[in-house]
C-alpha cells in the first residue's frame, strides 16, 4: 500500500482529488444510456422517466463532481479540500455499488459499471489516503459511511422497484433538461 500512497504523493494531494471527479464525469458519460437498462429491470419508474431526464442527472452530477472537484483543488489546506471533496466520494462510492449489485441482480451490464469498477476502489483507496495523511478525520469519514450504509440498504431492499432516490434525480433531470432547452427539434 505504501507503494500506492507513494505514487499518489507525487501527483500531490488535491490534484489526486480533481482527477477522482473527472473519472465520476466519464462514468456519468458511461451513463448516457441507462434509462433503456432502468425501462428493463425495474419497476416503479416515475412519469418523467426517459434519456432526456436520464440526460439531466448525468449534467447535474458532472457538474456537481467538477464543481467539488475544483472546491478541492481551491481549498486553503488539505484538510479542507478533503472535506469538501468526501461527500462526492461517498456519494460516488455507493453509487458504483449500486451499479455491482444492479449488474449481479439483474445479469446484465447495468450503464456505469465499468468505470464503477474503478471508482469504488478508488474510493477506498483516497479515503486511507486522506486518512494516513491526517488529512480528513475518523468521525467524518465513518457518518459518511453510515449514510452510504442506508442508501445501499435501501437499494437491496427496493429490489425491483427504483430506489427514491432515484425517481428524486429523475424528476430533477427533468426539471434541468427542460431547462437545457427542446431537444431534437428541427
Amino acid at each position: 500500500m505504501n507503494g500506492i500512497f507513494l505514487a499518489l504523493e507525487s501527483l500531490g494531494f488535491k490534484p489526486v482529488l480533481l482527477a477522482y471527479a473527472a473519472i465520476l464525469v466519464a462514468h456519468e458519460l458511461e451513463e448516457w444510456n441507462i434509462a433503456a437498462f432502468e425501462r428493463r429491470h425495474f419497476e416503479g419508474l416515475p412519469a418523467c422517466h426517459g434519456d432526456e431526464s436520464a440526460r439531466g442527472v448525468i449534467f447535474l452530477v458532472s457538474a456537481l463532481a467538477l464543481a467539488f472537484g475544483l472546491g478541492a483543488l481551491l481549498a486553503p489546506s488539505e484538510s479542507a479540500a478533503a472535506l469538501v471533496f468526501f461527500p462526492l466520494a461517498a456519494f460516488s462510492a455507493t453509487n458504483s455499488a449500486q451499479h455491482l449489485y444492479w449488474a449481479t441482480r439483474f445479469r446484465a451490464y447495468a450503464p456505469g459499471l465499468v468505470s464503477a469498477a474503478f471508482l469504488l476502489p478508488g474510493t477506498f483507496l483516497i479515503s486511507a489516503w486522506a486518512l494516513s495523511r491526517g488529512s480528513l478525520p475518523a468521525w467524518y469519514l465513518g457518518f459518511l459511511a453510515l449514510l452510504s450504509s442506508g442508501a445501499l440498504v435501501a437499494t437491496l431492499v427496493d429490489g425491483r422497484r427504483m430506489p427514491k432516490a432515484v425517481q428524486v434525480a429523475y424528476a430533477l433531470g427533468a426539471r434541468i433538461a427542460s431547462l437545457l432547452g427542446p431537444r431534437g427539434k428541427a
